[in-house]
């Protein structure tokens, strides 16, 4: 892949013993020429980066920076300044946030108090409505921005935004693209639309359990919530979370579902859920530029499920897929959504900023946020020969393996290399039947 060789550069390149110095071979009409571009000098990377590391440091700064210039307010036609409301904005006020420096509070505080108050008339049998993706990150800012402020001002806001989301949600604990159909079906009937859109479910399911976190304790919310568990405990030990109403995917991630419901259990103190959906992200890592419509939330969602699992685990996943990372950083400090490399990607995402998402993995040992690991984990720390086992399944390749390490291999924690082993085993000609036989008297 051209653009790991060219982010490796880029690292290199950006060392002080390097002086920024980029060298490429240009080929040009049967010639080849060098070029050098002189990069700005941002340090290197610690072995345990994000923790203890000079040049993550700088990242965050010019990042964080690079929000503020670019603000969240907005003129209108009246010539008025008004608040943003995009997804983006939400994790870029987030990104802020989880940096845990107070100088950034105001700005953020700002947001926030606009935000909820434009929240607060929000009825689910009113005229006024928002779409599930939009309402499920607003309210994971806010949720975020009060349990770390206490700004009582958002209360209302959180209050009226959860409740919303709570009576908007289908029976079974999911939501889609909007709200249910409350008026035609009543409280808790079926998903609107075509069904259960899982990626924004999850979003709005974290953000009710925050809400609780903010003191916000009704019959209500605390039912969705728990529709909510009950639904996605459902995927452990079966596969990846799917799009919708479909089965079991054969995948350790797709879209960053996994990965969210790592962060969902965890903040649950469900240990068992966490630690599956936690190993799933970990080992998902090749896999990251899956999604619907393009990897936006891929990206968004698996770095903080894979740091359920500890510092170890996080750096693994850090260093696994920093050669993505370094593509999207740009001049400003910021960083702005790639688009696949497939015919999959819709240019939906086209100029999101990802500086937000990028700013809550690279501050994940500050741990301000409950999203970021504030409050700790129920996962026992994945480490040493534990996390090479979880990571080496990313890349299991059943092909030229003895019979013997291929039944070893239906004994993995990951059903992904457990399939791959019986397909194999399925095409060789070696008599198993005892060993299989064995395996389920155990």
């Amino acid at each position: 892949d051209a653009r790991k060789a060219l982010s490796a550069a880029t690292t290199e390149a950006e060392k002080e013993t390097n002086g920024g110095k980029l060298v490429l071979n240009v080929w040009r009409k049967g010639k080849t020429m060098p070029a050098t571009l002189t990069l700005p000098v941002k340090g290197t990377y610690s072995a345990s980066s994000p923790w203890d590391c000079e040049k993550t440091s700088v990242i965050i700064d010019e990042a964080a920076q690079s929000i503020l210039e670019k603000g969240f307010f907005s003129g209108n036609r009246a010539g008025n300044q008004v608040a943003r409301g995009g997804i983006g904005d939400f994790l870029d006020a987030l990104g802020l946030l989880a940096t845990g420096e107070d100088k950034h509070l105001p700005a953020v505080r700002d947001y926030a108090r606009a935000v909820a108050k434009k929240s607060e008339s929000l009825d689910i049998m009113g005229e006024e409505g928002i779409g599930t993706w939009h309402g499920g990150y607003k309210n994971l800012f806010l949720t975020e921005y009060y349990l770390a402020t206490k700004d009582e001002q958002v209360l209302p806001g959180i209050t009226a935004l959860s409740t919303y989301l709570a009576l908007g949600q289908s029976g079974v604990g999911t939501w889609s693209h909007g709200m249910a159909d409350v008026r035609q079906n009543g409280f808790y009937g079926p998903a609107c639309a075509y069904g259960a859109m899982n990626s924004c479910s999850l979003t709005c399911a974290i953000s009710l359990l925050l809400a609780q976190k903010c003191g916000i304790e009704t019959k209500e919310i605390d039912d969705a919530v728990q529709r909510s568990l009950t639904f996605f405990r459902w995927y452990v030990d079966k596969g990846c979370i799917p799009y919708g109403d479909h089965s079991p995917a054969h995948w350790h991630d797709n879209n960053g579902k996994n990965s969210q419901a790592a962060v969902l259990f965890d903040l649950a103190g469900n240990r068992a859920a966490a630690t599956y959906f936690t190993g799933m992200a970990l080992a998902s890592h090749p896999q990251r530029e899956r999604g619907h419509t393009g990897h936006f939330f891929s990206w968004q969602w698996g770095a903080l499920g894979a740091a359920r699992g500890g510092p170890a685990a996080a750096q693994s996943f850090v260093e696994n897929t920093r050669w993505f990372t370094e593509m999207e950083r740009r001049p400003d400090g910021g960083s702005v959504y790639q688009n696949q490399l497939d015919n999959q990607d819709h240019s939906k995402y086209k100029n999101w900023s990802t500086t937000g998402s990028r700013l809550l993995q690279h501050c994940l040992p500050r741990q301000k946020l409950f999203i970021t690991g504030k409050g700790g984990s129920c996962v026992d720390p994945i480490a040493g020969g534990d996390l090479e086992a979880v990571v080496a399944a990313a890349k299991f390749s059943p092909e030229g393996r003895s019979v013997e390490e291929l039944l070893e291999a239906l004994g993995s924690w990951s059903l992904i290399v457990r399939q791959k082993a019986a397909i194999e085993l399925g095409k060789r000609d070696e008599d198993v039947v005892a060993e299989l036989i064995a395996m389920l008297d155990s």
